[in-house]
C-alpha cells in the first residue's frame, strides 16, 4: 500500500500528517473555503453580469492562492504575499474646452501580490456610475506595479508606480472603450491580516482627447485621474 503524500489534501480544510498518521484541520485551507463561500454568496445576489463574473473569478483565485501560498512558501519570502481587496473607486475626466466634467464613482475589487518589502503588483476591477446620469456607466480594470517601502511588513507603507488601464463607458446602449498607461502613488497601513490603502492614479488622456475630437469635433486638452480607497485581507 502506497504511503500518503505529505501534501495530500482530503478536502480543503484538512491536511494529512505522515508523522502522526492522522488528518488535522489546516487553518489556511479553512480560510480559503469559508471565504470562497462568502464571495460566491455575494455573486448570487449581485445584479450585474460583470460583477458576477468578477466575483466568480476572485473566489477561484482566492482558493488557489491561499493553498498555493502554503505550497510554494520559501525562506525570505513575505509571510503574507497575497491580498484580496474591496473598496471605493472614483474617476474624474475634465475637459479644457468646456466646464463640464465626467465624474464616476462606485465599487472596486482587487487582487494583489507582494514580492518583497519594496515591490508589489495589483489588478483592480471597478464598476462605476456617473454622478449625474444614472444610465451612464463605466466598467474596467487597471494593472499596476509599485515600488516603495513597508509593502510586506506591518506598519506604514508608501509607494509609487505605474501600469495600464482599460475601461468601457456605456450610455443608453452606446459603448466606447478607452485604454492607456497611468502612474500611481499611494500610502497605507498593514496590520497582521488587514491593510488599508489610499491610491491616486494619473491617466494618459490621449484616448479621451481623441473621443472628444471625433464626436464633438473639438480639439481640447483632457485631465484624467482616479482615486481608490481599499480594504484588504492579507494571507
Amino acid at each position: 500500500m502506497n504511503e500518503l503524500n505529505p501534501d495530500f489534501r482530503l478536502i480543503p480544510c484538512w491536511k494529512y500528517t505522515p508523522a502522526s498518521g492522522s488528518f488535522h484541520i489546516g487553518q489556511d485551507y479553512c480560510y480559503a473555503s469559508i471565504s470562497s463561500i462568502v464571495i460566491l454568496s455575494i455573486t448570487i445576489i449581485t445584479g450585474r453580469c460583470f460583477m458576477r463574473r468578477l466575483f466568480l473569478v476572485l473566489s477561484l483565485f482566492f482558493v488557489w492562492a491561499t493553498v498555493s501560498a502554503d505550497e510554494i512558501k520559501r525562506p525570505g519570502e513575505p509571510e503574507k504575499p497575497f491580498s484580496v481587496s474591496i473598496g471605493w473607486y472614483t474617476e474624474n475626466i475634465s475637459y479644457g474646452a468646456f466646464s463640464g466634467d465626467d465624474d464616476f464613482s462606485g465599487y472596486a475589487l482587487a487582487i494583489g501580490q507582494v514580492f518583497s518589502d519594496n515591490f508589489d503588483g495589483r489588478i483592480t476591477f471597478y464598476s462605476l456610475d456617473h454622478d449625474d446620469f444614472s444610465s451612464f456607466d463605466s466598467e474596467g480594470y487597471d494593472m499596476v506595479l509599485h515600488w516603495g517601502t513597508g509593502l510586506a511588513s506591518q506598519g506604514f507603507k508608501a509607494y509609487i508606480g505605474g501600469g495600464f488601464f482599460k475601461e468601457t463607458w456605456e450610455f443608453i446602449g452606446i459603448k466606447q472603450s478607452f485604454k492607456g498607461m497611468q502612474v500611481n502613488g499611494g500610502i497605507g497601513y498593514n496590520w497582521n491580516h488587514i491593510a488599508l490603502d489610499f491610491i491616486l492614479s494619473l491617466r494618459n488622456p490621449d484616448d479621451y482627447e481623441k473621443y472628444i475630437s471625433n464626436t464633438l469635433l473639438i480639439d481640447t486638452s483632457v485631465d484624467a485621474y482616479s482615486v481608490s480607497f481599499l480594504l484588504s485581507f492579507r494571507y
